[in-house]
């Protein structure tokens, strides 16, 4: 009897960041001292992937299965206060995560046997407080204790484990600005600022226009949060939200099923895990945008794939490096 097979693979993400800020009384107490104020900021992100394939030769049928398990979810809070007029700061924050694995085998002869060849679970949880001086992030220094509970489950071996971490550790934070425009010039760079009209919902909105010597055209919009945070919110007409702190994959695709499963599934091929996704659409059926942040670098080659998979329209990169 001849074999027969059938393979079939898959690959699901999903996030939901979120950026939140809170303002307590803002501006000057009587006596001209300022007040505190906070702010904060939440994301999470989940991915799975996997396979199975069957074979069925001579009668016995055997299944191998495969699903890889990435989820990770972040939340912090910042609260700015005066002693006198030096800004102090305290700073809270919460990590989760957890990363599975598992493959595994079923014969079907006489008897079905299932053969775990592979099993692991470890989901964590860390807690941490951080007091300092200065602006939080941007012009800081601050002491900082962090706790971390892990759980490790191997079902291969049936192995299971509990750590506690504990540490402390002295957080510098510095933002150095350059002169730009030096350093512009002497890298043969023309520029000059215009005027325009920008419809934005924040107040410190730019329009960065480039043009290359073939005359065509880009521009970047984006907007200053404040505390040396920023917000890319359109890129070439494509209107968008990330903060350019990680590598950020656009893609406008039609809006039909399989076209996310497809990018994730490249994506995991390169081993590029996903910090967070958010797929958004005009209407139903017409055209969807897919935002994805990512941990590490776009090569070229994943671009190339990602722009070849069916109902991608149109790939947009922002490669953000590391240091």
């Amino acid at each position: 009897e001849k074999q027969k097979s059938i393979r079939l693979s898959f690959g699901v993400d999903t996030q939901g960041p979120q950026e939140f800020l809170t303002v307590t009384g803002a501006g000057k107490a009587f006596g001209g001292r300022p007040i505190g104020f906070g702010a904060g900021d939440a994301s999470i992100g989940m991915s799975v992937s996997g396979y199975g394939e069957g074979y069925l030769k001579d009668g016995q049928l055997q299944v191998n299965v495969g699903i890889v398990l990435a989820a990770k979810g972040e939340a912090s809070y910042t609260h700015t206060f005066f002693v006198g007029w030096v800004p102090l700061y305290l700073k809270v924050g919460a990590e989760l995560g957890a990363e599975g694995t598992f493959e595994a085998g079923i014969i079907k002869d006489t008897n079905v046997k299932l053969t775990i060849t592979q099993g692991k679970f470890e989901p964590s949880v860390a807690l941490y407080a951080e007091l300092g001086a200065g602006a939080s992030g941007l012009l800081s220094a601050g002491v900082q204790g962090k706790g971390t509970l892990k759980y490790s489950a191997d079902f291969a071996r049936d192995y299971y484990t509990v750590t506690l971490q504990a540490k402390a550790s002295v957080e510098v934070h510095a933002v150095l600005y350059h002169n730009s425009f030096e350093i512009a010039q002497s890298r043969g760079l023309e520029f000059e600022f215009y005027p325009t009209e920008i419809i934005s919902q924040y107040e410190n909105t730019a329009r960065i226009t480039f043009c290359l010597v073939d005359g065509t055209e880009y521009f970047v919009e984006g907007a200053s949060l404040g505390g040396g945070r920023i917000l890319i919110t359109n890129i070439n007409g494509l209107a968008c939200e990330f903060n350019a702190s990680l590598s950020t994959i656009i893609v406008k695709q039609n809006d039909v099923k399989g076209v996310v499963s497809d990018i994730s599934a490249i994506l995991a091929y390169d081993n590029i895990n996903i910090a967070t996704m958010k797929v958004s659409r005009t209407s139903k059926g017409d055209t969807a945008y897919c935002l994805i942040e990512c941990d590490s670098v776009i090569p070229e080659s994943v671009i190339n794939d990602l722009k070849q998979v069916n109902n991608v329209l149109s790939v947009v990169v922002v490669n953000i490096q590391e240091g």
